[in-house]
């Protein structure tokens, strides 16, 4: 007989509005079972007594897995997508497409070329001087596809802090990196910084230049408006994604 998980109605609710939309669930049309089926699912990724009733999301980006420690589960892995990086248009933030994507019946046959979105590629020549690529095939990075996990931690809030490489005190280190974003003279649109993992994984098989969106090491420009002491002009920008019990 399978163990359930004995939580009151706030922690149900809790587990609803954060796990089980992915399962459709609905308290209004039998959600309750569908919670059953949800928490089911839940103990065959957590072990058992570890499942968190509260949790915060994050995006490991560059990365298919997440940090190992007790507290921080996968919830999917997938691949980095964002707008081609020659048009004007479409969205300026970075999305972390699912491994293994659905689809509805309905679907227009044919592209309509309103909006697109493409995978991301590691464009910067300098990313073998900054980054650890012993997960990288033949140590090289430049033009390969980025990876992404999202992953669930067990507590109640995550920040990701640019220019910095440790956290606040009574916070955990999740992953340390390098801002990452569109160059500024290739990419014709404005996206988003991320934090991208310094120990970088690569999509297998995407080596090769195949364009799409681009990510370059952002670099500091002190002196506007960004004061030269402490930060040094034209050093790259580090980042560390932290979680707070």
């Amino acid at each position: 007989m399978k163990k359930t998980h004995e939580c009151n109605g706030l922690e149900k609710r809790n587990f609803f509005d954060r796990v089980c939309a992915d399962f459709g669930c609905n308290f209004d049309e039998g959600g309750v079972e569908k919670l059953e089926e949800a928490l089911y699912f839940l103990q065959s990724v957590w072990p058992a007594g570890e499942i968190p009733s509260v949790g915060t999301t994050y995006v490991r980006w560059g990365r298919r897995d997440c940090p190992i420690h007790d507290r921080t589960r996968l919830v999917y892995e997938g691949f980095a997508g964002g707008s081609y990086y020659t048009h004007v248009g479409g969205g300026s933030d970075f999305l972390c497409l699912h491994s293994i994507p659905t689809y509805t019946s309905r679907h227009y046959s044919g592209n309509t070329a309103i909006a697109n979105v493409v995978g991301v590629e590691y464009r910067d020549s300098s990313l073998a001087g900054l980054f650890d690529l012993s997960l990288i095939e033949g140590r090289t990075l430049t033009y390969q596809g980025v990876p992404c996990a999202v992953c669930l931690v067990n507590g109640n809030n995550h920040l990701m802090i640019p220019s910095r490489k440790t956290c606040p005190d009574g916070w955990t280190i999740e992953y340390t990196g390098y801002i990452m974003t569109g160059g500024y003279t290739d990419t014709k649109h404005a996206s988003s910084y991320i934090c991208v993992d310094d120990t970088p994984q690569a999509i297998p098989g995407t080596n090769g230049q195949q364009h799409g969106a681009y990510l370059y090491v952002a670099e500091i420009l002190c002196g506007y408006n960004v004061p030269c002491e402490p930060y040094v002009n034209g050093r790259e920008i580090t980042c560390v994604v932290c979680s707070l019990l």
